[in-house]
Parts: C-alpha cells; structure tokens; sequence
C-alpha cells in the first residue's frame, strides 16, 4: 500500500527539496519535503510544478495557481500553527510506493550486496548529485537523504542493514556529518551504537550533529519512549568530559540532577565557559542549582567573589545570580 505525504502533502520553495522520484513522501513538519504526486479534487487532473524568478509556482487544470515562498501543507486541519490557519487546497497527495533494493534511487545504485560500501559513498559527499536536494538545504542537512532512504525502505532488514552502516560511520570523521544528521532526524536508527561511540571519541568534524542527534535520543528517554541505559550513561560520560554540553545538559536534567549535577562540575572544571549552559539547566532546580555553584567553587573553577559580584548576571543571568548571591553568600 502506497503512503500518503503527512497533512495532504507539502508545498515548498526553492530552497527546500522537490523530489523528482515519485517513491519519497514527507513525514513530518520539522523538515518538509516536497509532494511530487499531488493531484487536484476538483478537476482531476495532477498539479504541475515551475520555478520562474526564483519562485515556485504550483498550478492545476482547473486554474488553481500557488505560488510558494515558504512551505505549507494541502490540509493544514490537524497542523500546528503557523499552518493551521492556512487555507486549504483541493490538492491531495496521491501516495507513494516504498522502496524496494536492489533499485535505484535519486541516480544511486542501491543493493544489498554492496550497501554499505554505496552508503559510505553517499555520506562522505553528503548529498547523491541526482537527489536535487538544493545546495543551502544539503549543506544545512547533511544525511537528509540518508534518513529519508531509511524511512523510505520496504524491507525491515534494509532498514537494519542501513543503520549499522549509518551507525559505524557517525563515529568516523569525514562520514560523522552526514551519519550524525541522519540519526537525528531518523530515531529508530538510535538503536544502533555508533552514536554512543561518537559521544566517548567525537570525530574532529561531528559539528553540531552530534549534539542534536544526542539530543533527539535523550527527549525519547525522557518522554519514555525508549530506555536505553547504556546511552544515557554514555551522554552523562560526555557531558562530564566537556562534550557537546549544550546540546546534552538540559535533557540530561530532566532524566537525572545528580548525575547532572556532578557531570556539570566536571565539564566546568574542564572548561569554565560551560557554567553558562549548565548553570541554566539547573537555574529552576533549586538544591541542584545550589550544589553546582558550592561545588564549582569548591573545585576552584570559579571563586564565591565572582559568582556573587557584578559580573555574576554575564554568567548566570539576573534571576541565577540574585539566587547565587542568597546561596554563596553577597559581596561584603
């Protein structure tokens, strides 16, 4: 059974990805891609698309004309705002068929044979030339399109074979950009361990990546979606050692304040920018907050004097550092 485009499919500009291969659908308004496969209600007939002066126009048979300049859904009934108020089109997505291998996808060769040597490839030059992902957007999204093949495969042991391919390859560098990009976007892929490894030896080029991949999976721990213990004493390992910090401590928080607590130190410790971030995840946890600022000082990371004085509101903000001031004590 083909799937349909999430909220009737998605309209978009230039800047964002219009599939040409009628198998890829969008799934979700984090990150819309375009439906190649919309046909319009009232006449019947597919509605086609051209860029003209830089601007997307979507057009049908019975004089519908949308020209596009930031993405939005056919159905916006059941979307969040901004989109919920957008009118409605009688255009509708027609489904997709998944994809099966061997195939090929987007000009890319896909087998099971030599997946992962293909995959490899596909990572290393972050987008496949033909997938006509736009430059800005490949650059942003590095493993776009590996997330969307994932989500695209009809077999379940393609998918398993895909992301342990993805997995080994988020923790090497020259392929962590991409593998990293596609974990977060892709959270079934988080069962895999290579984004444990990369948290304990992040590969010179993980970027940002590998703070939002990290982070994508602990919300799902938090929310107790999934439990995996073993990536969460992973993330605390990283946190402690100054890694990604701002992208781990305040999910960490919300799962345990002790150990963020005593992680916290240790980044500080490590680094003393870091009591900005970490500071703040504790700020609406009063005993928390109160022993990271006792424990940075008794570490030596930061004197009482400074964390009370008038340079305290830089570091803790103005509510942090009147309750820094009532916990350390004032100037005198």
């Amino acid at each position: 059974m083909a799937d349909v485009c999430h909220l009737g499919g998605w309209l978009v500009p230039v800047d964002l990805w219009l599939p040409e291969d009628a198998r890829h659908a969008s799934w979700s308004a984090a990150l819309p891609i375009g439906c190649n496969r919309l046909r319009c209600e009232v006449c019947g007939e597919d509605v086609t698309q051209v860029v003209e002066d830089g601007r997307r126009r979507y057009t049908c048979g019975c004089g519908q004309d949308v020209e596009v300049l930031s993405a939005r859904p056919c159905d916006p009934t059941h979307a969040e705002m901004p989109h919920a108020r957008a009118e409605p089109l009688p255009w509708r997505c027609q489904g997709h068929e998944r994809v099966t291998l061997p195939t090929v996808l987007d000009g890319v060769a896909l087998g099971r044979q030599a997946l992962g040597d293909t995959l490899a490839g596909v990572m290393r030059g972050a987008t496949p030339p033909d997938a006509g992902i736009p430059a800005k957007l490949g650059a942003r999204q590095p493993g776009l399109w590996l997330a969307q093949l994932y989500r695209r495969l009809a077999d379940a042991q393609d998918q398993e074979a895909l992301g342990v391919v993805v997995s080994a390859a988020a923790a090497r560098a020259g392929t962590a950009p991409a593998a990293l990009n596609a974990l977060r976007w892709t959270p079934e892929l988080h069962r895999q361990k290579g984004l444990a490894k990369a948290l304990a030896a992040p590969p010179a080029d993980a970027g940002p990546h590998l703070a939002e991949a990290a982070q994508a999976r602990l919300t799902k721990v938090a929310a107790g979606k999934v439990k995996d213990d073993a990536f969460v004493d992973a993330a605390f390992g990283a946190l402690g050692r100054g890694v990604a910090v701002s992208g781990l401590v305040y999910t960490l928080a919300r799962l345990d304040l002790d150990r963020t607590v005593a992680a916290g130190r240790a980044a500080v410790a490590a680094d003393r920018e870091q009591l900005e971030f970490v500071a703040s995840a504790l700020e609406d946890h009063d005993a928390a907050f109160a022993a990271l600022l006792r424990g940075v000082v008794a570490d030596g990371s930061y004197d009482a004097a400074t964390l009370t004085g008038p340079d305290a509101m830089d570091l803790l903000g103005v509510d942090g550092a009147e309750k820094a001031r009532r916990i350390l004590g004032a100037p005198g």
